[in-house]
């Protein structure tokens, strides 16, 4: 019986792993694009860091005024809103990793409705 449940352990701690792969490793320190091919007025690049165990899983180096709700990291993507304290406006984010985990590609959406296309690439 003994060696029935070690076997069926073992069975299951392969089968976990061979998953294990495809979950995909956000945390790290991001620099975003803002409007990658489109007329744009923002030329800095916003710093991020991501740590998904963290009471804080997203935050901005570069502005103490941003604040992230509904957060959701779903296999390759991620998607969030960042409350801008100082405009007072709130932009909702949809990203998705790219295959090699090195950049975050998407949209997101001004106060004003415009859709804006993002790039975050990993720092480090």
């Amino acid at each position: 019986m003994k060696n029935q449940i070690l076997f069926v352990l073992f069975a299951v701690l392969i089968v976990l792993c061979s998953f294990s792969g495809k979950v995909k490793s956000y945390d790290g320190h991001w620099s975003e694009t803002w409007g990658v091919g489109q007329k744009t007025d923002v030329t800095y690049h916003d710093q991020y860091t991501i740590r998904r165990s963290s009471e804080t899983p997203i935050s901005c180096q570069t502005s103490e005024f941003y604040n992230f709700i509904d957060i959701k990291f779903e296999g390759d993507s991620l998607t969030f809103k960042i409350i801008n304290t100082s405009g007072n406006d709130t932009l909702p984010y949809y990203l998705r990793m790219d295959k090699k985990s090195k950049k975050l590609k998407g949209i997101a959406y001004s106060i004003r409705d415009e859709k804006t296309r993002i790039e975050w690439k990993r720092v480090k």
